[in-house]
């Protein structure tokens, strides 16, 4: 692989791993995926297309969809009000959401260094 397309890639990398860590800052999140599409031309095109499949399947949820941490609403943390808004009932069930939602952006992360790995030959265990 020659030294400029690593280095595209390695940007793109750090990217992707930025809006997976800015997870909860959807402005953020998505300025990062704008910035990726920008490599969009200076990738060849197989390549970039794996990084659009993987933000597509991976990212872009945290982003666009509204159910996507649906998952952290469950009664053992709390109950939906009147307004059907999700109140968490304890500092307990707080703790145990913000720990759920972290462990989660961990495996997005192991499995984006997996992702770089295997797919784009760049070695990323940060």
């Amino acid at each position: 692989m020659n030294k400029n397309k690593k280095i595209k890639l390695m940007k793109c990398y750090i990217l992707m791993s930025e809006a997976i860590r800015g997870c909860g800052d959807s402005c953020l999140q998505s300025n990062k995926l704008f910035e990726i599409r920008q490599y969009c031309n200076q990738l060849p095109e197989d390549t970039y297309k794996k990084i659009e499949v993987f933000v597509a399947e991976n990212i872009r949820p945290m982003v666009y969809d509204v159910d996507y941490f649906s998952f952290l609403k469950n009664e053992q943390y709390g109950a939906f009000d009147e307004n059907n808004h999700f109140i968490i009932d304890s500092d307990r069930s707080l703790e145990d959401v913000a720990f759920k939602k972290y462990f989660h952006v961990q495996e997005l992360l192991e499995k984006l260094n997996k992702f770089a790995s295997e797919e784009l030959h760049l070695n990323c265990d940060c």
